[in-house]
């Protein structure tokens, strides 16, 4: 399948009612609230069950202002290589996307760039 088309295919998966973009643990959290049960500091695991379970508050008061950054030149010099990369993310199911616009109102980009493994010069991302 073509990689445009796999992207759209994935969008139809987002925008599915089957995919849950919840934050998730590894973490048995019901085996983990029944190992404290009694801990001495019944506030502290109250308040790590709950982290847990409903998310961690950042104390973030305001959101920063949205920022791209330029991709680094590596990126830019081997942009197959880097569609190579970010196609086996999304098979993976570690990322979603490309959106053809930005979905949110604050933001963050971060450049992408390919390293050079020290002994093999393989690139990765």
């Amino acid at each position: 399948m073509p990689f445009i088309q796999k992207i759209a295919s994935y969008k139809e998966k987002i925008n599915s009612e089957n995919i849950k973009l919840k934050a998730s643990t590894p973490i048995n959290i019901k085996v983990l609230n029944d190992e404290l049960r009694s801990h001495p500091d019944s506030e502290f695991v109250s308040y790590l069950i709950n982290g847990l379970t409903n998310g961690f508050d950042t104390g973030m008061q305001n959101l920063p202002t949205s920022f791209q950054c330029k991709n680094l030149k590596s990126a830019i010099t081997d942009p197959a290589r880097v569609s190579s990369l970010i196609e086996a993310e999304l098979e993976k199911g570690y990322l979603i996307g490309p959106y053809d616009e930005i979905q949110y109102e604050h933001f963050r980009i971060n450049p992408i760039g390919l390293a050079e493994h020290k002994y093999s010069n393989k690139r990765k991302g």
